[in-house]
């Protein structure tokens, strides 16, 4: 256990010394919006957004559940850190407002675009 404050600090412990629940499990079923099995093994950071390159965002490929429903990625850009959750949505690609579709976007297969978290 390491000390944070003077105080006794272990993650995923709680006070009672019992392993803190966390109640999502969202790629498993459960409820929360953003759930830790969601962050795709807390891949790397990407470099652009678009592009179609390995280090875009619109280049991951997402056909055939390679990356979950709700996963978020991470894009770093002028040293400036953007959050992106894909989501079951056919909006048309707007990246000033948000919106990103992945290139292998496609009507009734699938729809998944990626909207800015933050």
């Amino acid at each position: 256990m390491r000390s944070q404050g003077g105080l006794g600090y272990s993650p995923g412990i709680s006070s009672g010394g019992a392993p803190a629940a966390h109640a999502s499990t969202h790629a498993s079923g459960g409820s929360d919006p953003i759930a830790p099995d969601d962050f795709g093994a807390m891949s790397a950071a990407l470099a652009d957004l678009t592009g179609g390159e390995a280090g875009s965002l619109d280049g991951l490929a997402t056909a055939g559940g390679a990356i979950a429903e709700n996963s978020v990625r991470f894009v770093v850009q002028n040293f400036v850190l953007s959050s992106w959750k894909l989501t079951d949505d056919d909006s048309a690609e707007n990246v000033a407002g948000g919106i990103i579709r992945p290139d292998d976007y496609a009507t009734t297969t699938n729809e998944f675009v990626w909207l800015q978290v933050s």
